[in-house]
């Protein structure tokens, strides 16, 4: 259990910077899933693994409560270390597959002790999560607005111009428009973040002890990520967003409508503005049949494709942690470099990376907060994380949202809403 106010202070500032990919890198490569690199907001992680380590040594001689049966997300934590761990073994990239397994290490760690500690310090924690989001949210606002993207070095940013080919923008008679990235590496991560964040802070402020100041803050934070979420134009965030609002309404429903009345009135003022001032934007989104829109379902749909391929070459064991792209590699050697991408679809990518028996564990880890969710009225968030991983594979290669889902996971496993 997190016990020291060390270890808090850790957790809060890596809720602080775990949006930014600041970061060294270790082994270059021409694609960023082959990389080897150490992100700085993983020192916080480290650290607090490391102080907890310690402490569990240091205590390990004291009495131990008697045995009881381990709750199902145990089983499921403890199935995907032990498979992951494996699956180096036979990965062909063996120090990508360490790098990678580390990184999802630091996930279950964080699901472990977060899980374990006191609801007041979860509570906290959330806090920090949301003011952790502000300045991407911002960031990415402000790169709508200014259609400028700059890069830093120091807050691991690639520039982004709407001009240059593969830098994903909203294209339509007019010209190209450049979606926001805010701080991440792709609007699409941005988007799914900011839906992540609206969802939390309508859920915080519908809370029975949460002060009238504090919802105004919360409003405030609301309308803040759902401009940064229309800003990023990313279709699943979107819907994966409006899904998990009517699924907190209804779950809600005995008090939303005295409390959360004000967050709604605002979203639909802040939804018809936005619609009115880039209506051409929005209609060439929405149009399918639009050129870009073409193009990204057929990508969509041969990276399933690929993806069927080396599941039925490797059904039962995966390519290992971290690999995928490298038996894509292996399986499509004359392909450009840049063609090389995961499929987007989280469960597929983790089944051809760790074989049935890992997705088995990933199923029951994600079926044990299902259940805890919905006995405590959490179910929404459960089912906004679920709708993003059926449409995109960065909830599993993204070090820092990897490891964000599994503590979002845990508060949605000990809300006391």
């Amino acid at each position: 259990m997190i016990n020291t106010k060390l270890s808090f202070s850790l957790l809060y500032l890596w809720l602080l910077f775990w949006p930014w990919s600041t970061k060294l890198i270790l082994r270059p490569a021409e694609t960023n899933y082959l990389e080897i690199a150490f992100y700085l907001n993983s020192l916080f992680l480290l650290a607090l693994i490391g102080l907890n380590v310690i402490g569990f040594f240091k205590n390990r001689n004291l009495k131990s409560e008697d045995k009881k049966i381990q709750p199902l997300w145990w089983w499921g934590v403890m199935s995907i270390f032990i498979i992951s761990t494996l699956s180096i073994i036979w990965a062909p990239d063996q120090f990508l597959a360490l790098s990678r397994w580390l990184n999802l290490v630091n996930a279950l760690f964080v699901f472990y002790l977060v899980l374990n500690s006191h609801p007041l310090y979860r509570e906290r924690a959330l806090k920090f999560f949301l003011l952790g989001l502000i300045i991407p949210a911002l960031l990415g606002i402000i790169q709508f607005s200014s259609q400028i993207a700059p890069a830093s070095k120091y807050f691991g940013l690639a520039a982004h111009n709407p001009s240059d080919l593969g830098v994903s923008v909203v294209e339509t008679n007019s010209g190209r428009f450049l979606r926001a990235y805010g701080s991440f590496d792709h609007p699409n991560i941005l988007g799914g973040v900011m839906a992540l964040g609206a969802i939390l802070a309508l859920f915080l402020a519908l809370k029975s002890k949460t002060k009238k100041e504090e919802r105004i803050v919360l409003l405030a934070l609301f309308l803040i990520f759902s401009t940064a979420l229309f800003a990023s134009f990313s279709r699943a965030a979107i819907f994966a967003f409006a899904l998990a609002l009517l699924a907190l309404i209804f779950s809600q429903r005995q008090t939303f409508w005295r409390q959360g009345a004000s967050f709604i009135i605002g979203l639909i003022i802040l939804s018809t503005l936005s619609f009115f001032a880039y209506q051409p934007l929005v209609n060439g989104r929405a149009d399918l049949n639009a050129r870009l829109e073409v193009k990204s379902i057929s990508e969509r749909t041969l990276y399933l494709q690929q993806a069927g391929e080396i599941i039925i070459n490797n059904p039962v064991r995966g390519v290992g942690v971290g690999n995928y792209i490298v038996a894509l590699m292996g399986n499509f050697p004359n392909l450009s470099i840049w063609s090389y991408q995961p499929v987007h679809n989280y469960w597929l990518l983790v089944w051809a990376e760790l074989g049935i028996f890992g997705l088995l564990a990933v199923v029951l880890l994600w079926f044990a907060v299902l259940k805890k969710s919905l006995n405590n009225k959490t179910w929404s968030l459960w089912l906004l994380l679920f709708f993003l991983s059926l449409f995109d594979h960065w909830l599993w290669t993204q070090p820092a949202v990897l490891a964000m889902c599994l503590f979002i996971a845990c508060l949605i496993s000990t809300s006391d809403h």
